[in-house]
């Protein structure tokens, strides 16, 4: 979708008029996505500010109807118009056609009461008098569920507008067999979205089983059947858990070996031998059971022991004359998203047919009397529900077993007291675990409107509503909730101030994600295939077992669709994704069934592979002669946000108050001038000795080329490593950074472990470095122990690091060396801050550049500010701003503790002199290396005669600017024709020029393009595969800047690709002020790519509306590289 960024109403009315100069029916399609462009941006920017997100375009209409006091002439018909453009694909072009002026005549006068800004007369004259009223829609067929959005309420009845704008009445006050619905009245809202499910309808009145909150926030099982605790039900126990650390423990530990245990049961026809299982476990838990605090070997394998045999009897044995399941029919941890209950889940074993549901659970049943625990069997219930609900199968044909695989079950029966427990529908229990699901995200809704203060004034009390006083009460479940309320009430004040700002910082970002991943069924496919977000319409190829180990389908390759390698969809080798297969006939929706979670671990043109989470024995699902297809959609994890809640929770428990004070700038980081150097590292001398005598942290600068990993990191590196004592751990943002880090050590032999999963290496990295595979000569937990107390070096990104905690519980690291240090929010650090209570890393080096791409935020930079006055006395401005530029403001003039690197040998001078002059204070050197001396790039004379005109600029510039005329079309503004072709033609002349010059052309490190749009990327993409060069030239790296930073070609060509002023803010909107100076970060990013040719292409009139555009074309005017297509002197 075309990216719309704080443009004007007129720039609005301006692209209306531009919509009806150029109506026609060949364009009418095209019209109408510019249309839903603009209607969603409009959407987007009159609530922005609104002070609480809204999840789905449904919600913002109704939210701007109601405070704009919209007519019920305008609201219908405006609310008409959302439904037609998420369904284009339905409409024949003569319909769009006839339509389009009646509906910009509606849009317009939609803008007009929202902007309160009158429509401007030459775009009146262009339009009908009036646009198409819209009749009532009439009465729809009762549905399973009906959203709607709520209005007002009494005592008795809701009213609320459903998706066709009808008010609807809604009765809560009725008592059914399962309970009352009267509690939704203490948590609702003016505008709350709500789910009615299988209602009744009485003379209009809708009266409900269920009344589901908010339910786009999809809240997992397992999370809401936790909460249900001995003393009593609040959601308050869910915030507890959302912020005590992740529990280490033997019975945890048995727990994940048992679920081991079951899949390989399952996967395997014979059965594996407990020691193989066990050093499988070992390699994945290592640092777990080296860790554990209460782990008891002996009895630790004697449970083991018990809990895989008890396993392989439910697998193999009768019950009750009947196999439990057949192992080539089942499904193993399949998930699913439950938008009508507003639930996901994962459940451990489903038959294909979902007729038998088997949950497992290690540990003891239910006390003192055996049975299920109620935890357990509410969860159970939930898997029920969503079989009920959104699978349409009645309970009673599903065989629900809840098996609790601590207990044997041979020589009994399900009628008797054993392991498996058959369970029932339980009505009454699954209302009370709907209402808790409903206060959790009405909970998870004032958190995220900065009421997580809530905290300062809860006590054991508000837990306790079964006023419970026994001992595991008193004992243990008390002390601990106290504990956690007593580090936050008893903080000093700005270390209260911090966790809240920063908890509700955490709070808006993960509730603007859960938003976006509710775009799964809040958009179209259609809409999610124009913004990149789905594959539709894949064939499955092979299904395979990767490695040969009997575990079952691991690896998946689809075929892409022409028309998804046209429309080329967002993702890239690496994403987290969900699969599912669709009918041919229906469109993809990934409520409907249940989802394969993935990583894709291989992306080529035309295939993908994808590594299954969980393999499957049974190969039928995957059997490609099933007349289904199948898609992809990303991902959502919500450990990716719990972990930053822990985090930041860990930080305030620290009881190192040094630590504390050094985080929230209380104290000044010291220096310690006595340390000297034990190495020599010649012109990096100064650098790796401040480094090493700063106590705390030390901050360095890497502008781009200037080898922040190839020579600061891994000099610093070296000297510490001189110490024959110390211990380095490096960490990065990025896989890919992480990457370029073990390539140094490998190239300067230097050992290191590897935090992190194979899924997150490239094809080119030894996994042999990675922790599970570097313990393989290990016989025992000793020798593991002992091992990694032994390696020195460890890396990993910043999200596996911390989510690996344990190893600091194993080792102490004398410094952690943070790479890519500007891409890292605040709260992303805190775990590696609070580490062993602050001293399991004695002090930080952060080497980064503020002056490129910063970290990604989706809040507006207003909604992420910090008003506190003591948080801004003490230097915190933004959530927004990285720790990185935090204590670059802070020390900004202090040469001690901040050095930057000012040799750069990647780009050519002419190429960097803009950048460095503009940008870099003209502090950037040249190292030189031969590249930067050559006076030609390509070694070849021009004569002038036997060169054309375009080769002959080639030849003679190292930076090159193109002005490519606008072409007046009602074509996609995401996509550029005329300046697709130039990239093109330059390719191929550049392509000759090598060929000439008999240079070698290295698809992978001669060429990179970069443009903004992913329509652009795949326009150029189809245009290169008529070139007809030797190689595969459509494998060129073509992509955005945002994927291009940390990356570098020899020749970039920079390919900006708007048409229109409005999309000025989106090309040039990341800027930094730095004084006097804007720098445009997404322009030092693209420029500075490129080693010895950078190539800009664009409208040099449009882009000369931009500060930071103008100052680069008035540069590459006065150096005399301004052409326009014609190659020609643009003047």
């Amino acid at each position: 979708m075309t990216k719309y960024a704080n443009i004007s109403v007129e720039i609005i009315y301006q692209e209306l008029v531009s919509l009806c100069n150029n109506h026609s029916l060949e364009y009418a399609h095209d019209a109408y996505v510019t249309l839903r462009n603009l209607y969603y941006y409009v959407l987007n920017n009159k609530t922005e500010d609104v002070g609480f997100s809204f999840s789905g375009p449904f919600a913002k209409l109704d939210y701007l109807i109601k405070e704009n006091h919209l007519s019920k002439r305008l609201s219908r018909a405006i609310n008409h118009l959302r439904v037609k453009l998420r369904f284009l694909n339905k409409y024949k072009k003569e319909e769009l056609h006839k339509s389009l002026l009646s509906d910009i005549r509606l849009f317009s006068e939609f803008i007009q009461h929202l902007y309160h800004t009158p429509i401007p007369s030459d775009l009146l004259t262009l339009l009908p008098n009036n646009y198409q009223t819209v009749k009532s829609w009439g009465k729809h067929p009762v549905k399973d569920v009906i959203r709607v959005i709520v209005n007002h309420w009494d005592y008795t009845y809701i009213y609320a507008n459903n998706d066709t704008d009808e008010e609807i009445t809604i009765c809560y006050s009725i008592e059914t067999e399962a309970g009352t619905l009267t509690e939704i009245k203490d948590i609702i809202q003016k505008g709350s979205q709500l789910n009615i499910v299988r209602p009744l309808i009485k003379e209009d009145i809708y009266y409900p089983e269920f009344i589901i909150y908010e339910p786009d926030f999809l809240v997992d099982i397992s999370s809401i059947a936790e909460s249900f605790e001995e003393y009593g039900l609040t959601p308050y126990s869910y915030l507890i858990k959302k912020l005590l650390p992740k529990r280490n423990s033997q019975a945890i530990l048995i727990g994940n070996l048992a679920g081991q245990f079951l899949d390989e049961a399952v996967y395997n026809e014979h059965p594996v031998p407990y020691k193989e299982s066990l050093n499988r476990f070992f390699r994945s838990y290592s640092l777990n059971l080296i860790t554990c605090p209460d782990l008891q070997p002996t009895v630790f394998h004697k449970e083991a022991i018990h809990q895989q045999q008890n396993l392989r009897l439910y697998t193999e044995k009768q019950l009750d004359g009947y196999r439990i399941f057949d192992p080539e029919k089942v499904l193993l941890e399949p998930s699913f998203f439950c938008e009508t209950l507003g639930l996901q889940g994962r459940m451990d074993l489903l038959t294909e047919d979902k007729r038998i549901l088997i949950e497992q659970k290690s540990g003891k049943w239910g006390w003192p009397n055996g049975g299920h625990q109620e935890k357990h069997y509410v969860q159970m219930l939930f898997y029920l529900a969503w079989l009920r609900y959104n699978q349409h199968i009645s309970t009673e044909e599903i065989n629900c077993l809840l098996l609790y695989s601590k207990y044997p079950t041979e020589n009994k029966n399900l009628n008797e007291e054993n392991g498996l427990i058959k369970e029932v529908p339980a009505p009454k229990l699954l209302f009370k675990a709907l209402q808790l699901r409903n206060k959790i995200v009405w909970l998870e809704k004032m958190l995220q409107n900065g009421q997580a203060t809530l905290l300062n004034s809860l006590t054991s009390s508000h837990f306790n509503n079964k006023n419970i006083s026994n001992k595991l009460w008193n004992n243990f479940q008390k002390p601990e909730i106290e504990r956690v309320l007593a580090t936050i009430q008893d903080a000093e004040e700005i270390e209260k101030k911090y966790f809240f700002r920063m908890f509700t910082f955490l709070e808006k970002e993960y509730h603007l994600s859960k938003n976006g991943f509710a775009d799964a069924w809040n958009m179209s496919t259609e809409e999610k295939i124009q913004d990149g977000k789905i594959y539709t319409d894949l064939t499955l190829i092979q299904a395979t077992d990767s490695e040969n180990t009997g575990i079952g389908v691991d690896t998946i390759t689809l075929q892409i669709s022409s028309d998804s390698q046209n429309n080329l969809p967002n993702f890239r080798q690496g994403d987290i994704v969900v699969l599912y297969a669709y009918n041919e006939t229906d469109s993809a929706d990934m409520r409907c069934d249940i989802v394969f979670r993935a990583t894709l671990i291989k992306q080529e043109e035309d295939t993908l592979t994808l590594q299954l989470r969980s393999p499957q024995r049974n190969r039928h699902i995957f059997d490609h002669q099933r007349p289904v297809r199948w898609a992809l959609e990303h991902d959502f994890l919500d450990s990716s946000y719990n972990a930053g809640f822990k985090d930041l929770f860990s930080f305030l428990a620290m009881t190192n108050s040094d630590r504390k004070k050094l985080i929230l700038n209380q104290r000044k980081p010291q220096i310690d001038s006595s340390i000297q150097l034990n190495g020599d590292y010649q012109k990096f001398n100064s650098l790796v000795l401040h480094a090493k005598q700063a106590k705390d942290y030390f901050i360095i600068i890497g502008p781009p080329g200037t080898g922040k990993t190839s020579y600061a990191l891994t000099n610093i590196l070296k000297e510490y490593l001189s110490d024959k004592n110390s211990s380095i751990l490096l960490v990065s943002y990025t896989n890919r950074a992480v990457e370029e880090i073990c390539s140094k050590l490998i190239q300067n032999e230097i050992d290191f472990i590897r935090i992190g999963h194979e899924h997150s290496c490239t094809e080119q990295f030894d996994t042999r470095h990675l922790l599970k595979n570097k313990i393989n000569h290990c016989s025992n937990i000793n020798e593991i122990r002992s091992y990694l107390e032994s390696v020195r070096v460890y890396v990993g990104t910043t999200a596996s690091v911390s989510s690996t905690s344990a190893i600091f519980q194993l080792k102490k690291f004398d410094v952690a060396i943070i790479d890519e240090a500007s891409q890292i929010l605040e709260p992303q650090l805190l775990g590696l801050f609070a580490a062993g209570n602050g001293t399991a890393i004695q002090k930080f080096i952060f080497i980064g550049d503020h002056k490129q791409l910063p970290a990604v935020v989706q809040q507006t930079e207003k909604e992420s500010a910090i008003e506190d006055p003591l948080l801004n006395e003490y230097g915190f401005e933004n959530c927004r701003f990285s720790y990185f530029e935090r204590l670059l403001k802070a020390n900004k003039d202090n040469d001690k503790l901040v050095y930057m690197l000012t040799h750069q040998g990647r780009m050519h001078p002419e190429i960097a002199e803009f950048i460095n002059h503009e940008y870099y204070d003209s502090l950037l050197n040249f190292v030189p290396l031969p590249h930067q001396q050559q006076a030609q790039f390509y070694p070849i004379e021009n004569t002038g005669e036997e060169n054309c005109r375009l080769d002959q600029l080639l030849l003679t510039h190292r930076l090159l600017c193109f002005h490519v005329p606008i072409k007046a079309t009602n074509s996609s503004d995401a996509t550029n024709p005329e300046e697709a072709a130039l990239i093109v033609e330059i390719v191929k002349h550049i392509r000759q020029l090598y060929e000439q010059s008999n240079k070698t052309f290295d698809i992978n490190k001669s060429i990179g393009i970069i443009v903004h749009y992913r329509s652009q990327i795949a326009l150029i993409r189809k245009e290169l595969k008529h070139l007809g060069f030797e190689e595969d030239i459509t494998r060129l790296s073509v992509d955005t800047v945002e994927r291009y930073q940390g990356s570098e070609r020899d020749i970039i060509i920079y390919g900006t690709t708007i048409k229109k002023q409005y999309q000025l803010d989106f090309l040039s909107g990341n800027l930094l002020i730095e004084g006097t100076k804007v720098i445009d970060r997404k322009l030092n990013v693209a420029i500075t790519r490129a080693r010895e040719q950078m190539i800009v292409v664009g409208n040099i009139p449009l882009l000369s509306q931009s500060y930071t555009y103008r100052q680069f074309i008035q540069f590459a005017k006065g150096k005399g590289c301004l052409y326009d297509n014609r190659y020609a002197t643009f003047s």
